[in-house]
């Protein structure tokens, strides 16, 4: 059964949107089937459609945060802005203010495994 049913909204300019509920209970948009999203692909973010496939404006983050063990918490978050082929001292620029935003400033060079689990889904958002 699902936590919420047709549903519309609009969310202020530069906020962040979360759907939350019980346990094994779908949520839309977004249930735990990925077909079964349907955020990135109809309705728009920043004022760009979100049906011309993935962007760099915009994220998806899993449950499990599927961190890379081998990376420290820096280099997870500089991962997709390697991948965008960023200058480096500009990636790593961004990768402390987002570290910093989600509260795990001092963890830049440890590994996902000696974090907990509330830890790692940060670096995970910082990540995304």
């Amino acid at each position: 059964m699902p936590a919420l049913q047709d549903v519309n909204f609009v969310a202020d300019s530069g906020k962040f949107v979360a759907v939350v509920g019980p346990s094994a209970v779908e949520k839309p948009p977004c249930s735990t089937s990925l077909p079964a999203c349907n955020l990135l692909h109809v309705g728009s973010v920043l004022g760009r459609a979100t049906d011309q496939g993935p962007g760099r404006n915009r994220a998806m983050v899993f449950q499990s945060a599927a961190l890379l063990p081998w990376r420290t918490i820096l280099r997870n978050v500089t991962y997709g802005l390697e991948l965008q082929k960023y200058p480096k001292k500009r990636m790593l620029e961004i990768a402390r203010e987002l570290i910093q935003l989600v509260g795990l400033n001092g963890f830049e060079e440890c590994y996902p495994r000696e974090l907990s689990g509330g830890m790692q889904q940060r670096v995970n958002l910082a990540r995304a």
